[in-house]
């Protein structure tokens, strides 16, 4: 899945917008075989965070609270001369929550 999701965003990586002040998320919808094997169904650009039962909801505020765990970590706020400053404000850490990153191409 983590090759699938790679090959993906890098084939589409000339029509993302590139602005160091906002972040996407995607959601990817992957059918997974007996044997394992995963096959990429569809990519959503804007995937819906609304939720239908309890679990769901659960599921997508853990999601979301991942997120913004990255987009502003916890030490963000602890020096207020970091604000404004470009990269000051990125998550250095390779695993958060739920997510694990793939790829560094700093």
């Amino acid at each position: 899945m983590k090759n699938i999701i790679y090959i993906s965003l890098k084939s589409a990586q000339p029509a993302m917008i590139n602005d160091k002040h906002s972040f996407e998320l995607y959601g990817y919808d992957i059918l997974i075989e007996d044997n394992m094997k995963p096959w990429l169904i569809e990519v959503n650009a804007s995937p819906s965070v609304s939720h239908t039962t309890e679990a769901d909801y659960m599921l997508k505020m853990e999601l979301l609270k991942n997120v913004f765990d990255i987009v502003v970590p916890s030490d963000w706020t602890e020096n207020c001369e970091k604000h404004g400053i470009i990269g000051a404000n990125t998550c250095k850490d390779t695993e958060n929550g739920t997510f694990t990153l793939l790829i560094d191409e700093t």
